[in-house]
């Protein structure tokens, strides 16, 4: 008994530093999960662990803001660990740790660099670079994504951690976010979806910008971006700065504004008349970390204007059946930067306010609470002198949320994640009538589980709502509220198979729903921004989506390929459908278009393979292969985008990157013919091309860059365009820009 109790008296004993600054790290834990010992260090970063017989051991060693470990030790004596642990971020991102192979060539992720070589486009500009991501536009300034032949309120779009709001306007209005802001830009299909909500059918798309906690003392960090643009010989400025005011007051500041203008665009032939826009837009983040708490507040603003192709707007029926058969606009235009009526004025701010307690290395709670307010002007065309100058359609809608969440990682066991989450809504109007004024609150819930074992992942989630609406409408001149209420359930279970080191296959499955919205119940009327007139169906009720997906990814050396299918059924889908007739109204005359709901199916493939030809050369092929079915009149679904690929050859060598490349989207020949306004365009291909080059010059770090699109000057259309009726899409384009890294380090005065 004796010896037993002498060889099991073993210590591990010793000290927790951080792997930059040396320092001790104190309340680090330290534990053996297997004899279920846990310890935390002390103020000098120390700890014991004893008792302990020979043998192997797993120690975990994890500390706030830094990165969890483990060791494998044979014991055989008292044993002392010196550790140095990594800060991951300056911020408390908890658990979001994971072993990830090639990110950056994910099918579902952007990273910075990738929108490097974009920088001066739209966010939905960026987005399309995503596999099962194609944009819904409208003219050559407005879009929107559609993922997989689903948009609008269909796919959630998450700006710095809150959901966008103002969808319910409907499907013309393109995101209001900066895209300089963006650092990554993720298709999130997995369990964590559901956190965004249940009517995220088509995905969530998660733009994020660089944690305000990554800047550092001393410094001031940022950049300056200049671009200009050949076509609408658009100009474009950009400017972010950011630092610490010092270790012993850990308060981290970040400004940022863009500023924007461009004239007419320019077809292969033809200038456009009155499609110039112009845009400002700054934001303030500040945040504050210290021992386990973290508290952020972010406000941004957003401004744009936009001109409305004043081509789109005829006068009457016989003139709008000439535009829609011409060739070339009807209005001949010259360059200018004024914009005139008919155009768009956009508002949108956001504040929100993060507060996040880390309570150990298992545990922490969050607290966000965020408002948004839109506003959305449209002026008319004057049709006489007598004619009111003011805004003709005037909209707010203002969204304040809430989300207590809470993060539980215990190490190799399940990890979990909880919210609450809640919405209040209101819109109001004055001018003409589209939508109704109404109020939204909306309550869900929803709880998280994954768990790792070897080489499977499992993960899967929970969500429950409740959202009541209060419609305000009149009727005659009676005022009538009607009041609507959804309800439901929703899952998603994902597993995941690590088949190697460099190959993977992964298997999603979901139901989830979503409720109509009041653009789609009760529109009414003309809808300039698209230069048609809509009409809902309050009858509607609300999608149910069951979705299945199969993906398979291998990262080899010398080349890449990710590979996913999918396949969905919508019970009540809901599409805007070309009713082929025309109203002429005071205003003009407008094609008409109404809201129907149907049994559909959608499936396809996207894939995306590429091959590092040497060391300096490689080529991507990506391509989607996307179908729709109405499945009660089993003809094909309205307004899909088409089989679409796209072609690249690159070569890196150092700090010089080139890539040329051809885009091709096919015709749309999965057309009921007479279905719409007008048949689907032809098939086209374009041709572009990036350089980018990094140097440094007096100490500051530069990136300069030209990017062409449509080098050849084709003269195409786009299905997926709803001014494809009237005009063609822009020609060439060649976009120049230049980025200085700011990194200035304050100096003590002598």
């Amino acid at each position: 008994m004796n010896a037993q109790n002498i060889s099991c008296n073993i210590k591990i004993s010793g000290i927790v530093l951080d792997s930059i600054e040396q320092v001790a790290l104190s309340n680090n834990i330290v534990s053996i999960e297997s004899l279920g010992k846990e310890i935390k260090t002390d103020s000098k970063g120390q700890f014991t662990l004893s008792g302990l017989c020979p043998g192997k051991y797993e120690v975990h060693i994890s500390h706030l803001n830094c990165e969890h470990i483990h060791v494998l030790i044979e014991l055989h004596s008292d044993t002392f660990l010196k550790i140095s642990l990594r800060h991951i971020e300056r911020e408390l991102i908890g658990f979001k740790l994971s072993a990830k192979l090639e990110k950056s060539e994910d099918l579902n992720h952007l990273n910075s660099k990738n929108m490097d070589y974009r920088k001066g486009q739209s966010i939905s500009m960026l987005m399309q670079d995503i596999a099962g991501i194609s944009l819904l536009k409208t003219g050559s300034t407005v879009s929107k994504p559609m993922v997989n032949g689903l948009f609008g309120n269909r796919v959630i779009i998450v700006n710095n951690g809150i959901r966008l709001e103002g969808q319910n306007w409907g499907m013309e209005h393109a995101p209001e976010i900066d895209a300089f802001l963006a650092s990554e830009i993720d298709l999130i299909k997995g369990a964590e979806s559901l956190r965004y909500g249940a009517d995220g059918i088509g995905g969530v798309i998660r733009i994020s910008p660089k944690s305000i906690f990554n800047e550092k003392p001393k410094t001031l960090n940022g950049e300056i971006n200049l671009i200009g643009n050949s076509n609408g010989r658009g100009k474009t400025g950009n400017l972010i700065l950011g630092g610490v005011l010092s270790k012993s007051l850990p308060i981290y500041i970040r400004v940022q504004s863009s500023i924007k203008q461009f004239g007419n665009i320019k077809t292969a032939n033809d200038f456009l008349a009155n499609t110039g826009m112009s845009e400002f837009n700054y934001s303030v983040n500040l945040g504050y970390l210290r021992k386990g708490f973290l508290s952020e507040v972010f406000y941004s603003e957003f401004h744009n204007k936009i001109g409305i192709f004043t081509g789109s707007q005829v006068g009457n029926l016989s003139d709008l059946e000439k535009a829609m058969s011409s060739s070339s606009p009807l209005i001949k235009a010259n360059f200018t930067n004024t914009i005139d009526r008919p155009y768009q004025l956009v508002q949108h701010r956001m504040v929100k306010v993060r507060n996040a307690l880390q309570l150990n290395a298992k545990n922490k709670i969050e607290l966000t609470l965020s408002y948004q307010k839109n506003h959305r002007e449209e002026y008319d065309v004057l049709r006489s002198a007598n004619s009111f100058t003011g805004p003709s359609f005037d909209y707010y809608i203002g969204s304040s949320f809430a989300e207590l969440l809470w993060t539980k990682n215990p190490f190799h066991r399940i990890n979990w994640k909880a919210g609450l989450i809640g919405l209040r809504q209101s819109n109001a109007y004055t001018g003409r009538f589209f939508i109704p004024g109404f109020y939204q609150n909306s309550f869900g819930g929803f709880v998280m589980a994954s768990k790792q074992y070897k080489k499977l992942n499992i993960e899967g989630s929970v969500r429950c709502d409740q959202k009541h609406f209060e419609i305000y409408r009149w009727i005659g001149t009676v005022s009538n509220k009607t009041q609507l209420n959804y309800a439901g359930l929703a899952y998603v279970l994902k597993a995941e198979y690590q088949l190697s080191n460099k190959e993977k296959i992964s298997f999603i499955q979901s139901s989830t729903w979503r409720a109509p919205a009041p653009n789609e119940l009760y529109s009414n009327g003309l809808h300039q921004g698209l230069a048609s007139i809509e009409i809902g169906d309050s009858n509607l009720t609300k999608e149910r989506s069951y979705s299945q997906s199969l993906a398979y990814s291998v990262h080899q050396k010398k080349y890449k390929l990710d590979v996913e299918g999918y396949y969905q059924i919508v019970n009540g889908y809901i599409n805007l459908i070309p009713s082929n007739k025309v109203i002429l109204t005071i205003r003009g005359a407008y094609p008409v278009f109404e809201y129907q709901q149907n049994k559909a199916a959608l499936y396809g493939v996207n894939a995306r393979w590429k091959y590092q030809i040497n060391k300096s050369i490689y080529s991507i092929i990506s391509g989607q292969l996307p179908y729709g079915q109405n499945l009660d009149t089993k003809k094909a679904l309205n307004l899909m985008p088409s089989a679409n690929g796209k072609l690249s050859i690159g070569y890196k060598h150092k700090t010089l990157n080139v890539d040329v490349w051809v885009n091709y989207q096919s015709k749309q020949n999965r057309y009921v013919v007479g279905s719409d306004f007008m048949p689907p365009p032809e098939a086209y291909a374009l041709i572009g091309f990036d350089l980018n080059y990094e140097f440094i010059s007096m100490g500051q770090n530069f990136k300069c860059g030209i990017t062409g699109s449509n080098i050849g000057n084709s003269r195409y259309r786009d299905y997926l365009n709803r001014f494809r009726y009237f005009t063609d899409e822009p020609g060439v384009n060649i976009s120049a820009k230049i980025t200085m890294n700011i990194n200035h380090k304050k100096t003590k005065s002598i």
